[in-house]
């Protein structure tokens, strides 16, 4: 149990990312947005499925966002900035603090070892949490080969961070899926509210050590 849930871990880290999507009939720059998480399909125990989030949740301004998730052992925020690509994630583990850092030469090889995925946008919509969105059918053509649905809206106007976005794919998601070590996490908006949020969001706060990815997976018994 204890290897699947620090790869889980790195997979949240390398693919969860903030995102925001617009009110229905005004786009916004500036919000929170809450993602529920289900995980179909994939049998876990009772104690394992008590350490996997069921929520996350993003704040977005300008090209600042950041995402919050609760698991059992702690949480995970990930802070990005859509402008320069880099992304900061604070890790609260058992009391343990860390902050890894990624650039996006990191972000660029990640993708570049994961392949170029091949994406199909079909005609078929529906609407999640009040926002018309279209579907796509996503299959990444790396070493791990998987196929799955996406569903996104162009009705958005602030940005994605770098460490998400699908290349073929033009609109934010609102729905998708990723599989890491057989277990298949899904993300879907429940809500999204337009608010003011502090500019302390995005600062990282004291208390945290910095560490690297190959840091991170070392110090985790060298899960990849």
């Amino acid at each position: 149990m204890k290897k699947t849930l620090n790869s889980l871990l790195i997979a949240f880290i390398l693919t969860s990312a903030a995102q925001i999507a617009t009110a229905q009939t005004n786009k916004i720059s500036e919000g929170k947005i809450i993602y529920d998480i289900t995980y179909p399909g994939t049998e876990l125990d009772q104690n394992t499925m008590a350490m996997m989030p069921s929520d996350a949740t993003f704040y977005v301004k300008k090209d600042m966002s950041r995402m919050e998730m609760k698991m059992g052992a702690g949480s995970v925020i990930s802070i990005s900035n859509a402008k320069d690509g880099n992304t900061t994630t604070l890790m609260d583990m058992m009391g343990s603090k860390m902050a890894l850092k990624t650039t996006k030469d990191d972000v660029k090889k990640a993708k570049e070892k994961a392949g170029k995925p091949e994406v199909k946008i079909t005609d078929e919509t529906k609407d999640i949490a009040g926002y018309k969105c279209t579907k796509a059918i996503v299959t990444m053509t790396g070493k791990e080969k998987q196929t799955f649905n996406v569903w996104f809206t162009k009705d958005i106007e602030a940005k994605n961070s770098t460490s998400h976005q699908i290349e073929g794919i033009d609109g934010f998601m609102m729905e998708f899926e990723f599989q890491q070590q057989g277990i298949t996490m899904k993300m879907s908006v429940r809500s999204v509210e337009s608010q003011k949020v502090d500019d302390a969001m995005f600062k990282i706060p004291d208390g945290y050590k910095e560490m690297s990815m190959d840091d991170l997976k070392k110090m985790q018994g060298g899960a990849r």
